[in-house]
């Protein structure tokens, strides 16, 4: 059913409902006053809102059909950008079907004008508040929209086909790569590095990885741990001592930082806004990191974890005796090959993309410039720069071996379900839960979100052949998951395919 694919993909993270169903019949119909209103007919309201109304009309509909209770989680502005977002991501909008998942769930399947495909939208409906709207769901692309039964050529075609669609409109601007047995079938820039001087992307161009960044860190950790210098057993405490606390610090393994299950708050940076020009150390920025007391017993749940790849970062620097960053250029980036791969500061760099953050609007979205919102340079959970042919390296090199032990790979892509972290390896995301097309899916790899960046590495195990893809965006947060989509259901998995070549 879809709405197990979708409704946990719900943009609020909505309290319980009220166990009460006074007015909710069976149905999914809700009484006010003498007209009964379905949880379809709010779904199709949603969508025709979002699809062609106006923002004042889009305004007053929040204020009479979200739930008191909804708009105390999300407040109207924040519900009118939820809206403005998907107004942007979706483009005009046909509704296909609407399905009733239950009295209170409804899933709108819509063709997003956008990019052509079916996606699907889940509205909830609040128990305790009949007829009003509890929450709006993230829109997620359905799988199995593209025929199984194709040639590696006429796999690039179509894919060339929809990222030039995408950059026609400026959704997405970038690099993709698509790579199968190690040689690269496609690799092409599309839309500008820079808009105000009309520099286009190249091949090669530069950008924010984001959290693909976490993986450098991991790998560099795993060599020290195949040298018998660390082990992913070790705790905190014999590297960080007292970091948040001695107690915290003598609980929290290197195995809970890998997998996002430590605890921690996820507070790498020190209050404030952050200085464009201070560069901080690795220790610089763990000495100005707020010590808060741990959410949870490390290792019974996750939740994604920037301070802990932090003090990863920091790990490294003490077993090695290097920078973080001499040790990731040494072990990591060199013997991978890597040309253009880097962490110095932003303003040193040259042929990096700048990257644009969509600012929301009804009608004409504007951008600003993402390096306004992050640190001056790279650290150890994200803001590497390079580009796709890099990537690509690097995924060869760990493939092969060169990197860590083939062994040591299967170690980290396992994942880890008694740690509460069912989709998480030491560092590596394992399947996906990312997106409908990638659920159940054996692919391992990262991907990196920040202003103005949308970044996807991943390795997929599953098909007829290992394939890769990289796909490095400067549009904005999300511009990169329609295509990491795209390709995910251009190639099925072996079992799913009727012919081979």
């Amino acid at each position: 059913m879809i709405a197990h694919r979708i409704a946990a993909a719900l943009l609020c993270s909505a309290s319980p409902v009220a166990a009460a169903q006074m007015n909710v019949d069976e149905t999914g119909s809700h009484t006010v006053g003498l007209k009964p209103i379905t949880v379809e007919q709010r779904a199709r309201e949603v969508i025709e809102i979002v699809g062609g109304s106006s923002e004042m009309n889009a305004r007053r509909y929040i204020s009479e059909s979200f739930s008191a209770a909804a708009l105390e989680r999300v407040g109207k502005d924040d519900r009118l950008e939820d809206m403005e977002i998907l107004r942007h991501e979706l483009g005009t909008i046909t509704i296909d079907r609407i399905d009733r998942v239950s009295p209170t769930e409804a899933v709108a399947v819509v063709r997003s004008g956008l990019t052509g495909r079916l996606r699907a939208i889940a509205v909830e409906v609040d128990r305790s508040a009949p007829a009003k709207i509890a929450d709006i769901g993230t829109p997620r692309t359905l799988s199995g929209q593209i025929s199984k039964d194709l040639s590696d050529a006429q796999r690039v075609t179509m894919l060339d086909n929809f990222v030039s669609r995408l950059a026609k409109t400026g959704y997405f601007s970038g690099t993709v790569l698509l790579a199968r047995e190690g040689h690269v079938l496609h690799a092409k820039a599309y839309g500008l590095a820079e808009r105000r001087f009309g520099v286009p992307n190249a091949v090669n161009t530069r950008f924010n990885l984001g959290s693909i960044t976490k993986i450098f860190t991991a790998v560099a950790l795993a060599q020290l741990v195949e040298r018998g210098r660390v082990s992913w057993d070790d705790t905190l405490n014999k590297y960080v001592p007292g970091f948040p606390n001695d107690a915290a610090a003598s609980q929290i393994t290197l195995k809970h930082l890998l997998t996002h299950t430590s605890g921690l708050t996820n507070t790498p940076y020190p209050p404030g806004p952050r200085s464009p020009t201070r560069a901080l150390s690795v220790a610089e920025l763990i000495s100005e990191a707020p010590r808060n007391d741990l959410q949870w017993k490390p290792g019974t749940r996750y939740e994604y974890n920037n301070l802990g790849f932090l003090l990863l970062g920091r790990v490294i620097e003490v077993v090695s005796g290097q920078s973080y960053y001499d040790f990731v250029r040494d072990h990591v980036f060199k013997p991978a090959g890597m040309a253009t791969v880097g962490t110095d500061r932003y303003d040193f760099v040259t042929s990096l993309a700048y990257a644009y953050e969509p600012l929301p609007a009804w009608d004409r979205p504007s951008f600003v410039d993402g390096r306004l919102y992050v640190a001056p340079r790279a650290v150890p959970f994200g803001g590497a720069y390079s580009s796709a042919p890099d990537i690509f390296r690097f995924s060869e090199a760990l493939r092969s071996g060169r990197l860590i032990r083939p062994s040591t790979l299967r170690t980290m892509a396992s994942a880890h379900p008694e740690l509460g972290a069912p989709m998480r390896g030491l560092g590596f995301n394992v399947g996906s839960d990312d997106w409908v097309v990638g659920v159940g899916r054996k692919i391992l790899g990262h991907g990196g979100n920040t202003a103005g960046v949308c970044t996807e590495w991943r390795q997929i195990e599953d098909a007829e052949a290992p394939y890769t893809f990289v796909v490095l965006s400067n549009s904005g947060q999300r511009a990169c998951f329609p295509v990491a989509e795209f390709i995910l259901d251009l190639v099925p998995a072996e079992n799913s395919q009727r012919k081979r070549r």
